[in-house]
């Protein structure tokens, strides 16, 4: 069962080509999926309530065609059959009727005390699952692969959420923000995996990899974990 929802585009969405930057795209997607838990169940907060929490493991965004503000989309997300601890969804940003984003994403339900994976079949969501848009994903980092130290980053007030992380929507701009220019180009696809939460406070160091269009990033914690790994191309507008 796909939800959706109407969305006008604000003008403080857009970047400095006057196109949507990424993390509102994925947003839009995201608040999709939010509102079909909380009008339908199991809501974030009914989870939370009881010891949950959805975490974000892995996601796969093309982006086909830019935004601008003041375009009229509809965003849609919709859960797909789930597998052991692997909560699969998609989702669809539509424009005059085409396509100009979708979204394919693998969550986990975490519990909070134990730290423990929740598995699919120990919880019922009150919809159908539809259709899997993309069945295999994965980030595929090359063996040779160089990084280089771009800097490091202290995540901050305005990059969290209720779970004092980083919220996964902020990921995409971050990434972004470690290109040296982002004139006239646009992302037409990011992958991340999200192995390591980053919390209020913390710093990391984002390192960076480059092979034509392509950037790799792995972001690195205080304690030597990996928090991300993830891979972005650029397209010329």
């Amino acid at each position: 069962m796909k939800w959706s929802e109407e969305i006008s585009v604000s003008c403080h969405d857009t970047d400095i080509n006057g196109i949507v930057r990424p993390s509102p795209i994925l947003r839009y997607m995201q608040e999709a999926a939010n509102l079909q838990l909380h009008n339908l169940g199991p809501s974030n907060e009914y989870l939370r309530e009881n010891g949950m929490a959805f975490i974000l493991a892995r996601a796969d965004m093309r982006l086909y065609k830019p935004l601008y503000a003041y375009d009229k989309i509809i965003a849609q997300s919709w859960a797909c059959d789930s597998n052991l601890t692997s909560f699969y969804r998609c989702g669809r940003v539509l424009k005059d009727g085409e396509t100009a984003a979708d979204l394919v994403s693998v969550w986990a339900l975490l519990d909070i005390k134990t730290r423990r994976f929740k598995r699919a079949s120990e919880i019922k969501p009150n919809f159908e699952t539809d259709e899997m848009l993309r069945p295999d994903f994965h980030i595929r980092m090359p063996r040779d692969i160089k990084f280089a130290s771009a800097g490091e980053r202290r995540i901050s007030y305005s990059d969290v959420d209720l779970n004092r992380h980083m919220n996964n929507t902020n990921y995409p701009d971050m990434l972004c923000d470690y290109i040296d220019d982002m004139s006239g180009k646009r992302p037409v696809s990011i992958t991340i995996n999200f192995l390591s939460e980053a919390a209020i406070g913390e710093t990391v160091r984002v390192n960076i990899a480059k092979s034509g269009s392509i950037y790799y990033f792995r972001t690195e914690k205080q304690n030597g974990a990996i928090g991300i790994d993830a891979i972005l191309e650029l397209t010329q507008i």
